[in-house]
C-alpha cells in the first residue's frame, strides 16, 4: 500500500530548529491539504519572526502490512485483551505496551 508522508523542516536565525512528520495519508489529495494547512501556519509564524524558515514536502513510501502471525504475536504480548485499542488490517496498536508490535515486526522481517 502506498502512503504519502508530509514532512516539515524548520529553521530560525539560520539555525536548524527541527523536523517533524505532520501526517501519513492514504492519498495525495489529503497530503496536499495537510501541507496547505502547514503553509497557513508558516505564514502566521513568519509574521512574528521574519528569520523563521520552513520547508514542507510530501514524500511517498510503501507500507508493508504484517501477516496474521505477526498480528497474533502482538495481540498475545498485550497484558489484557481490552487494552487492544486499535486493530485493522493496516495497523496494530497496544496502549502503553508497544513491545508486542516490536517483536512482531522483528519476527515478520
Amino acid at each position: 500500500m502506498k502512503v504519502y508522508i508530509v514532512v516539515r523542516e524548520t529553521s530560525s536565525n539560520n539555525m536548524f530548529t527541527g523536523s517533524s512528520i505532520l501526517g501519513v495519508f492514504a492519498n495525495e489529495i489529503s497530503a496536499k491539504q495537510c501541507a496547505s494547512k502547514a503553509y497557513e501556519l508558516y505564514m502566521l509564524a513568519k509574521s512574528k519572526d521574519n528569520t523563521y524558515q520552513e520547508n514542507c514536502y510530501i514524500t511517498d513510501s510503501f507500507l508493508t502490512i504484517a501477516d496474521d502471525d505477526a498480528i497474533n504475536l502482538a495481540k498475545n504480548a498485550c497484558p489484557k485483551s481490552e487494552r487492544m485499542d486499535h486493530l485493522t488490517e493496516e495497523s496494530i496498536y497496544c496502549k502503553g505496551f508497544i513491545e508486542g508490535f516490536e517483536h512482531a515486526v522483528i519476527k515478520n522481517e
